[in-house]
């Protein structure tokens, strides 16, 4: 279970759903161009965000996985992926760099991101709701795996 930040090149007057409904998986080829070419300013920025962060190179594109923060990045022209684990009282210090990254990304890319844990736009006037949202989660997910398991039926 992690939170994940969604990217997408949306149309004039389209919302995300109508632009996830119809998406096939593949971006078009003049958006996949826009990736290619902000690839080496993005794996700039987002490493400077991420400074201690191991960086694997892939076939057109990288992956960038921080071990302090939890942070996954992925970034090619076929697409971008950004997501954390949840742990409760980690949210104040994640999120704010989840938005940081996906923010720098959608400034670099002309993608918009979208948090669809609070179903809108990843914005600074969202963040605190962002954080609101995480933590309830990482609370309930946490409750779950505390509750004491009960032992199966027996069969007769």
């Amino acid at each position: 279970m992690s939170y994940d930040v969604n990217f997408w090149f949306p149309q004039p007057g389209q919302s995300f759903d109508e632009w996830a409904e119809a998406f096939d998986g593949t971006y078009p080829s003049v958006e996949r161009q826009r990736l290619r070419d902000a690839l080496g300013e993005v794996r700039t920025q987002v490493s400077s965000l991420l400074p201690d962060a191991g960086v694997v190179e892939q076939d057109d594109g990288f992956a960038i996985d921080d071990d302090e923060s939890a942070i996954s990045f992925g970034y090619s022209p076929s697409g971008v992926s950004l997501s954390c684990p949840y742990r409760h009282g980690a949210g104040a210090s994640r999120i704010p760099l989840v938005y940081d990254i996906a923010t720098t990304v959608a400034s670099l890319t002309g993608l918009e991101a979208w948090d669809p844990q609070t179903d809108s736009p990843v914005e600074p006037s969202n963040l605190s709701m962002a954080v609101e949202v995480y933590e309830r989660t990482a609370r309930f997910a946490e409750s779950l795996i505390s509750r004491p398991h009960l032992p199966a039926p027996e069969r007769q």
